[in-house]
């Protein structure tokens, strides 16, 4: 009752030709929304691609899009004209979860950037539409327009990077937050009315734990949610 939802659907041929022409003025409209079956994903990632390649005909493009992972490649080849730093943190990002905050992703990095340079960076990536502001802050929180696009990012990670990225990660949320982090929750808890669930919070632990196949604590932070859920099921 508070907003207005807008139910999106695959575009009509009008609507693909008009976001095509948008990003670049070209007669291959009509061969992208064939291919694309009127995605919006698809034609944004396609027609990016082509205008980075520019020099590729109908057949050609046509071709190229019978593939089965072309937008996978679409995904990774528009990420590879990134600065490097920007390529890792939306790497990195896409390890922490479909929404991140500003503090996760420097824990990551192990310091390796300032606050200031990092918040650039992500500023960056907005622009590049990866992702989009939810929650302005010190401690921002941001996600990826697509979860589609994250699950790209993440799943071209080696297996032993994800997993490491995992540990840092699980270890870093399992640390007692800060006083600052402390006064975030309360505020944000006032504001949207919902009190801070550690039962939630355990079990994200709990999953980049077991993520990093660190079985013992994964299972301790899996029993203590369910402690923290029934607590919170017998309080309520």
């Amino acid at each position: 009752e508070l907003g207005t939802r807008l139910v999106l659907r695959p575009m009509s041929q009008q609507g693909s030709t008009a976001l095509v022409a948008h990003i670049l003025v070209s007669d291959l409209a009509e061969v992208i929304f064939e291919q694309s079956g009127g995605n919006p994903l698809y034609i944004d990632e396609i027609t990016r691609w082509f205008k980075r390649t520019r020099n590729i005909s109908a057949n050609e493009l046509r071709s190229v899009m019978q593939a089965s992972n072309i937008l996978q490649k679409l995904i990774l080849s528009g990420l590879e004209n990134l600065p490097e730093m920007q390529r890792e943190i939306a790497r990195i990002a896409a390890v922490i979860g479909n929404e991140f905050r500003t503090g996760e992703v420097q824990a990551l990095l192990a310091s390796r950037i300032d606050a200031v340079t990092l918040s650039n960076h992500l500023r960056a990536l907005t622009h590049e539409r990866l992702f989009c502001l939810v929650e302005a802050g010190a401690d921002a929180q941001y996600a990826f327009q697509q979860t589609l696009v994250r699950d790209i990012l993440y799943n071209s990670l080696p297996h032993e990077q994800r997993r490491e990225y995992h540990a840092k990660l699980a270890e870093y949320l399992s640390k007692a937050p800060s006083s600052r982090r402390q006064t975030q929750a309360r505020i944000l808890a006032a504001l949207d009315g919902v009190a801070r669930n550690p039962a939630q919070e355990a079990e994200k632990i709990a999953f980049h734990y077991e993520q990093s196949e660190q079985w013992l604590p994964a299972a301790e932070q899996y029993l203590q949610a369910g402690k923290q859920a029934r607590e919170l099921e017998i309080s309520g």
